[in-house]
């Protein structure tokens, strides 16, 4: 139990850092689509350095800014999951369903994230080779742990209706 308190104060730690960093995404955004000069300031969106403001580049831009406000939305599930595991409703219907929207979630954030950074890379910086990149990468990561959370609620599905089998026999 003690690693469960050692995670879940983790966990509320980094989304406390979260949502102070979502207003300063909505701060930027909001900054870039009222064409506000920001001089010669320079910006990196995942690896990818930002050098033209156009329309095309705004709207990635946003995609990406998307992307991220659905990592954080994950973030909370997993809070509400470690609140359920904490008060011992291991299988519980809602943690089942937060697994597997977890997984479906990080997917989805992993291919806007993936498609956004290739269309810059290719579009605007004519980097071909630097654009199909499958090593040790965010994108790859994102997909592994959505994966993983949607087989942890298979685990669960599977775990709770045995549960439910053993208590009816006994």
């Amino acid at each position: 139990m003690r690693k469960l308190k050692i995670l879940k104060a983790l966990v509320d730690l980094l989304w406390i850092f979260s949502m102070i960093s979502v207003v300063a995404v909505l701060i930027f955004t909001v900054i870039i689509f009222l064409d506000i000069d920001l001089g010669n300031l320079d910006f990196n969106i995942n690896g990818v350095q930002i050098e033209i403001l156009d329309y095309g580049t705004k709207f990635l831009i946003l995609l990406l800014m998307v992307s991220y406000l659905i990592v954080v939305y994950c973030l909370f599930l997993f809070r509400d999951v470690l609140n359920h595991f904490y008060l011992l409703k291991i299988f519980d219907d809602v943690v089942l369903k937060n697994f597997n929207k977890i997984g479906y979630l990080l997917i989805t954030s992993a291919f806007l994230t993936g498609i956004t950074s290739t269309i810059y890379k290719i579009y605007y910086m004519n980097k071909v080779t630097a654009a199909i990149n499958f090593s040790y990468s965010p994108f790859i990561l994102l997909i592994c742990s959505g994966l993983f959370f949607m087989v942890l609620s298979e685990i669960f599905k599977i775990s709770k209706n045995l549960k439910e089998e053993n208590e009816l026999t006994i």
